[in-house]
């Protein structure tokens, strides 16, 4: 080193510190969403598979049962399974025993019927399930589904009218649901659709949803029961409902409302027919262009239009084709 040079010092100034720092913090605010938006859409494709495996199932079902979809009443005939006593059989008919029949068969896993998007911590995955004679089935030997497996919490025993024995309960003992999804409805009016027939504008099962208030067209969330519900955070939404749903024709679609714009029903005859997008939330009356059936949301055997929910606690009053059920909704 020549005398008089002076050494040169390494090292950041305080401007060039402040402005690395800054360049990080733009970087962090460019990422931070975009790994967010990656969560989300990591989340919805994996949901869209369980929706599609549900529906895949089901179809698969209806192939070797003369078209028909998973019905635990028509398969249970000598109450190996479940014994309803002197109540119909179709009390057996709920969304827990359905999903449970897919599983079964090998048709689903029960890890396939949680949503990675679930917000309910009552909504659990049914790690116990018993693939080969099921312990809490009448007949243990013999049993065509897990009748442990519970479609919503709290699901009571619907032919006794208390709380069942047989369905499992959470780790610490807490009533628990295995399902995140819903399904269409195998009841009267609604059974002749409950089959692979692949229509398209059929909806077959889906993310649960809200309870909705309003008439076509001007659907609002329920001011009470609709507004809080754990299904409007599945994506990061406060104010609105975003979810898959699964057609007949096996497709599986994500929408952010719950009257898509390519499902439609009509209301009224001739010239005086009215055509709406058509709420698979709500239990609109198909012969009246108000959709005022709010009396009718727990008889799911009334009315054609697509209907879902989570269902249990079957019961008839007089009429096998007009069951009442009860509906799960959080």
């Amino acid at each position: 080193m020549l005398l008089g040079q002076s050494r040169r010092r390494w090292g950041f100034t305080l401007i060039e510190l402040l402005v690395v720092i800054a360049i990080i913090a733009i970087l962090i605010a460019i990422l931070v969403p975009a790994l967010g938006a990656a969560r989300r859409y990591a989340l919805q494709a994996k949901d869209s598979t369980h929706v599609r495996s549900i529906v895949q199932g089901m179809i698969v079902w209806a192939g070797q049962h003369d078209g028909d979809f998973p019905r635990p009443s028509s398969i249970d005939l000598a109450g190996n399974t479940i014994d309803s006593g002197s109540n119909p059989g179709l009390v057996k008919d709920n969304t827990g025993n359905i999903l449970s029949v897919l599983i079964f068969n090998g048709m689903l896993e029960a890890q396939q019927a949680i949503s990675p998007a679930e917000t309910n911590e009552l909504i659990v995955r049914d790690t116990e399930y018993e693939k080969d004679e099921a312990s809490l089935a009448n007949r243990p030997e013999l049993a065509l589904w897990d009748p442990g497996f519970a479609g919503f919490p709290g699901e009571q025993d619907s032919f006794s009218g208390v709380p069942s024995n047989g369905r499992r309960k959470g780790e610490s003992g807490e009533a628990v649901g295995h399902t995140s999804y819903a399904t269409a409805f195998p009841f009267g009016e609604r059974s002749a659709a409950w089959n692979s027939d692949f229509a398209g504008n059929s909806v077959v099962a889906g993310n649960r949803g809200p309870i909705y208030q309003g008439t076509p067209g001007n659907w609002r969330l329920h001011l009470t029961l609709g507004v809080n519900s754990n299904t409007l955070r599945f994506y990061g939404a406060d104010n609105e409902w975003n979810g898959h749903l699964a057609y007949g024709d096996g497709r599986v679609e994500f929408t952010k409302q719950p009257d898509p714009v390519g499902l439609k029903m009509s209301f009224g005859t001739g010239s005086n027919t009215s055509s709406f997008a058509d709420n698979v939330f709500y239990n609109e009356n198909d012969n009246d262009a108000t959709a005022n059936a709010a009396g009718d949301q727990d008889r799911p055997g009334r009315w054609t239009n697509a209907y879902l929910r989570p269902w249990g606690n079957v019961t008839i009053d007089s009429d096998v084709d007009d069951p009442r059920v009860a509906l799960f909704w959080d």
